[in-house]
């Protein structure tokens, strides 16, 4: 099949690893979206050994505005940065490879962007829904799962999200949508990171404003381990990860924000090792935490680094080590 050249207005962005149970609704979810905009869907197969591939595929073959992109397993931000680097869209719109969207969230979304004043840098939804299994179809499902329709299409404006975002991760991928040109400014997602939300979030809020939707914008499973977000100490290392990747490259941000980040990131460490492995407790995480508390410590990659070093079972994008 000869693939559409056309300029499309939206790129979607589906990353999978292992994804065979879910990829048919995902993709049928983007396809279903109410919007009347151009869009192309950008499939990238993070190595699945499973049978995602070949479903990929199939899909690939049947639509001109489906690509599908293959690599050996590198991990999420590799995957996402494969996907962005074929993108052709003015805008991304990334979706997990088990994240199903509901018909109206992009229309959702792209709202804000469309107006005449007050454009965003990003926007996004935290509205997220579970399920606890897949329906033998999309509609099937959307039939069981009905609490999308009733949206109340209302928006919060947030002119200073950064201090936010240096407090708390708000949101994955999955929830956001923004311009290309924007994450190409910062190089898109940062490689040695295995988890590329939060680097994302901060590099963005550090760049304008963010517009929050309060509808529901999907749906992800219950209960599935192979999700990132499964695995606490992964998550909670790459949070201090990406805050040390954030404020290397961001020193204006490092004088007004650092100190109270890094001790946030050092008692993020010691309640880890509280919660699960306090036999384990050593002096060096106690005097990190004791030092940021103080604030008398240096804000650099050698001290954040002192923060990521108690968490377990990590991984690190294609096989990259401390």
């Amino acid at each position: 099949m000869i693939k559409s050249k056309n300029q499309p207005l939206i790129s979607y962005i589906i990353t999978i690893f292992n994804k065979e149970k879910f990829i048919k609704h995902v993709i049928e979810a983007v396809l279903a979206q109410t919007h009347e905009y151009s869009f192309e869907i950008i499939l990238v197969n993070d190595g699945s050994i499973d049978n995602s591939l070949k479903l990929l595929d199939r899909f690939s073959k049947k639509d001109e505005r489906i690509f599908l992109f293959n690599q050996t397993n590198k991990g999420p931000p590799f995957a996402c940065n494969l996907g962005l680097k074929h993108a052709r869209g003015k805008y991304i719109k990334f979706v997990d490879g088990d994240d199903i969207l509901v018909p109206n969230a992009t229309s959702n979304l792209i709202q804000p962007f469309l107006k005449d004043t007050n454009e965003p840098i990003l926007s996004f939804s935290r509205n997220v829904k579970t399920f606890q299994k897949l329906e033998i179809s999309l509609k099937k499902f959307f039939e069981k799962n009905k609490p999308y329709i009733n949206q109340n299409k209302n928006y919060i404006y947030h002119e200073n999200f950064i201090q936010k975002s240096l407090h708390v991760s708000n949101m994955n991928l999955s929830c956001t949508f923004f311009e290309r040109q924007t994450i190409n400014s910062f190089g898109g997602c940062n490689e040695k990171i295995f988890c590329p939300d939060y680097y994302i979030e901060l590099m963005m809020s550090a760049r304008g404003p963010f517009v929050e939707s309060t509808d529901l914008i999907f749906y992800n499973p219950i209960e599935d381990k192979s999700r990132i977000s499964e695995n606490e100490g992964q998550v909670l290392h790459d949070l201090n990860f990406a805050l040390q990747e954030f404020f290397l490259v961001n020193k204006e941000f490092s004088k007004l924000y650092g100190k109270s980040s890094l001790k946030r990131a050092a008692s993020r460490q010691l309640n880890y090792i509280k919660k699960y492995y306090w036999k384990e407790m050593s002096f060096k995480f106690l005097l990190i935490y004791f030092l940021s508390s103080l604030k008398i410590i240096a804000v650099n990659e050698q001290n954040f680094s002192k923060t990521r070093q108690a968490f377990k079972d990590i991984r690190f994008p294609n096989g990259l080590k401390y």
